[in-house]
C-alpha cells in the first residue's frame, strides 16, 4: 500500500500488520496513532520525507524499514510491549519521539542508520548491524549493551543506570557523555573512549573491569554529582588508562 496523498485530515490512526506500508506524503499517515504489529515500511519516492504529523507510535511487533529514501516518522512519543527489533536495510530511519520502555530490550539490526533523537529508556540494547545514532537525545540503560555495529552519540548522553552489573561490549560505539548511576559496571572486552563528560551518580561507587588489556579514555571533565555523599571509580584494566580533561 503506497500513502502518496495529504491525509492531514485523518484523524482515525493507521495500522500496518502485514505486508509493506509506503509512506510518500508528509502528511500521509494523518494525525492518528500509527500502530505496528508486523511487515514493512518505506519511503520510495524520489527524496527523503519527514513526517509532519508527530504521531504517536505504538512498536506492536518487530518491523524493518526498505530504506529505498530516508524517513523521519517525526516527534510522536513511542511505546511497545515487548522487547523490539527493528531492521534499517539501508538509508536512515529517524524516531524523533521519546522511547520509554524500561522493562524492554531495543535491537537494532540491518546495514542502515537508525537515528533515535528523543529520550529512550530501555533495558537492554543491541546493536547487531549497521548504525545507531543520536544528536543530543539521551540514553538510560539498565541492563547491556552490546554492539557489532556502529554507534555514533552526537552530544548525548549514555546513563548506565542498572542495580547489578551491567556489561558493556563497547564495540564500535562513539560515547560522547556518559553518566555511572550503578555500583557494579563491567566493560567487557573492547576498548571504551568517552568523547565528552563522565559524570558519576552522587554516593555510588562504579567498578570499570575490562577482562583484556583495553584501553579506558575519557577526554573531557570527569566528576562526581555534588552531594553530601563521596563518589569513587574504580578502574581495573592493564590497558591504558587516561584522562585528559579536569578531575574533580
Amino acid at each position: 500500500l503506497t500513502l502518496s496523498g495529504d491525509n492531514s485530515g485523518a484523524t482515525g490512526g493507521v495500522t500496518l500488520t502485514t505486508g509493506t506500508l509506503n509512506i510518500n506524503n508528509a502528511n500521509a499517515l494523518g494525525t492518528g496513532a500509527f500502530t505496528i504489529t508486523a511487515g514493512t515500511i518505506d519511503n520510495s519516492t524520489a527524496g527523503s520525507i519527514t513526517n509532519s504529523g508527530n504521531n504517536a507510535q505504538s512498536w506492536n511487533g518487530d518491523f524493518t524499514f526498505t530504506g529505498t529514501q530516508s524517513l523521519n516518522l517525526g516527534t510522536g512519543a513511542v511505546t511497545f510491549n515487548a522487547s523490539r527489533q527493528v531492521t534499517v536495510s539501508a538509508n536512515t530511519l529517524t524516531v524523533g519521539g521519546a522511547i520509554s520502555n524500561a522493562s524492554y530490550n531495543l535491537t537494532k539490526a540491518g546495514a542502515g542508520t537508525l537515528t533515535l533523537n528523543g529520550t529512550t529508556t530501555i533495558t537492554n540494547l543491541t546493536i547487531s548491524a549497521g548504525t545507531l545514532s543520536t544528536t543530543s537525545a539521551a540514553f538510560s540503560i539498565a541492563g547491556n549493551w552490546s554492539n557489532s555495529g556502529t554507534f555514533t552519540a552526537g552530544t548525548g548522553t549514555v546513563t548506565f543506570n542498572g542495580i547489578s552489573t551491567q556489561t558493556i561490549n563497547s564495540g564500535g560505539s562513539n560515547f560522547y557523555n556518559v553518566t555511572l548511576s550503578n555500583n557494579a559496571f563491567t566493560l567487557l572486552t573492547n576498548a571504551m573512549t568517552v568523547g565528552g563528560n563522565l559524570v558519576i551518580s552522587e554516593a555510588k561507587t562504579p567498578t570499570i573491569t575490562a577482562t583484556t588489556s583495553e584501553a579506558f579514555t575519557v577526554t573531557g571533565t570527569t566528576d562526581g554529582v555534588t552531594g553530601g555523599s563521596a563518589e569513587t571509580l574504580t578502574v581495573n584494566t592493564t590497558g591504558a588508562v587516561t584522562f585528559t580533561g579536569a578531575v574533580g
